[in-house]
């Protein structure tokens, strides 16, 4: 590429591209890890059919990615199933949450645990105006069914007080985020994932999506049915959800269908594609838009983040 030097250097952590081997569990808990040098994009990539199903066994030729409207080869591709993940569940618990709400996030949360792998860490989370730790971070079933019997509605105090919670949630979802990525910085191993049921997604914007990259971390949202409230602040906070979710890669989910929904959001935490490029404009590249599209198969829906980020960060 005009003599510009490959500037994704790897670790030795994986098979090389197009390897049917898949890369096997550390018994330590370092995550694998990358470097980057000089200029380069690694993104992550989850492509989903018009079901929501994971599409997998995609190979980097059926992939084009655009920068600024160029067409960029493909320099490292690498299809990624079933490696080790952080989950953090935080639930609402505020007083847009009713209690049915709440036994729902609760099925959800008792069967994605089951279906994970069981060297999995999780935390289970449940913020209103604070942040309520349910549980350690574990892989401890046992610890995380007790955290799942704690885990209740408590917004809901009388007629006024849901009246006036139209106007605005008292949970704070956006520095209920920044609290949980502090507290996984020294304890996360592997894929840091933040799975967030709620109804009303406060206080979440684009400073919520850079402490999400900065720490390494993907954002799954399970939305629950708001609409009065939704009506009275203009579907402001659902907006947010929406720009978040679409700029971190991440995808969302009504709480009304996602029990049915399960397995597709296991497999959602479990798998991705890596797929890095030579970008035309190093310089420019933090604020290039960048457009990755399947070959053949516009009904697929592509999620996508980039992969690089600092190792000095705050989170």
């Amino acid at each position: 590429m005009g003599g510009a030097p490959l500037a994704l250097l790897l670790l030795a952590s994986y098979p090389p591209a197009g390897s049917s081997q898949e890369p096997q569990q550390q018994s330590s808990p370092d995550p694998p890890s990358f470097r980057v040098e000089a200029y380069s994009s690694l993104h992550e990539v989850r492509v989903l059919d018009p079901v929501g199903n994971v599409v997998r066994d995609l190979a980097a030729h059926n992939f084009r990615v655009f920068e600024e409207e160029r067409l960029r080869p493909v320099s490292f591709f690498l299809e990624r199933s079933d490696y080790p993940v952080t989950l953090a569940c935080l639930v609402d618990t505020g007083s847009n949450m009713s209690e049915e709400a709440v036994k729902t996030a609760k099925k959800l949360l008792l069967d994605l645990i089951h279906r994970l792998d069981p060297n999995d860490q999780i935390l289970l989370v449940a913020y209103g105006e604070d942040v309520h730790y349910l549980s350690r971070l574990t892989s401890d079933r046992l610890d995380l069914l007790e955290g799942l019997r704690n885990l209740s509605a408590t917004g809901r105090r009388g007629a006024w007080t849901r009246l006036s919670r139209l106007f605005g949630s008292d949970a704070w979802t956006g520095p209920s985020i920044d609290e949980v990525l502090l507290h996984l910085k020294s304890r996360a191993f592997g894929e840091k994932v933040l799975l967030v049921f709620s109804a009303g997604f406060a206080n979440i914007g684009l400073a919520t999506y850079d402490h999400l990259e900065a720490a390494g971390a993907r954002l799954i949202a399970v939305s629950v049915d708001n609409r009065l409230g939704d009506f009275f602040n203009f579907g402001g906070d659902q907006a947010a959800r929406r720009r978040v979710i679409r700029k971190s890669g991440g995808v969302s989910y009504q709480a009304n269908d996602v029990l049915q929904r399960v397995e597709q959001l296991r497999n959602v935490v479990k798998h991705h594609y890596l797929l890095a490029f030579e970008p035309a404009e190093p310089e420019k590249l933090a604020r290039a838009k960048i457009r990755i599209e399947v070959l053949s198969h516009p009904e697929y829906s592509i999620h996508f983040t980039r992969r690089t980020r600092s190792t000095s960060s705050f989170y």
